[in-house]
């Protein structure tokens, strides 16, 4: 249980990817077709409307289309930022559960996968 804050992920509306994926219908036709979006202000609101109003910070990353999730120059410098602004496809919110802030910042959450 959680005693300190949570995080939230969730897939984003506002963004390029749920543009091209879901709307223009560009992408597999798989899970995240059938997968509930959300946007970050009804995320917001549902913090709220389930904990009363909460110290939190939201941040996200991918903000161009899927066909620049890429490794390669000058992708990587376009997608690998962690954004202040809820314009990327996959958003995280923390939530804190008392009533200080919360003190991890959410970049040192960041992993690099290993292709192997």
């Amino acid at each position: 249980m959680a005693r300190k804050a949570i995080l939230i992920g969730y897939l984003n509306t506002c963004s390029l990817y749920w543009l091209n994926t879901i709307l223009l219908g560009r992408g597999e036709d798989g899970l995240l077709r059938r997968a509930h979006w959300f946007t970050p202000w009804a995320v917001r609101r549902l913090v709220y409307d389930t904990l009363g109003p909460r110290p939190g910070r939201l941040l996200s990353v991918l903000p161009g289309p899927p066909w620049t999730w890429r490794e390669a120059l000058p992708w990587r410098l376009l997608n690998a930022p962690i954004l202040s602004s809820p314009v990327g496809a996959i958003c995280l919110r923390s939530v804190s559960l008392t009533d200080e802030p919360v003190m991890t910042p959410l970049p040192s959450f960041k992993a690099k996968t290993c292709a192997g």
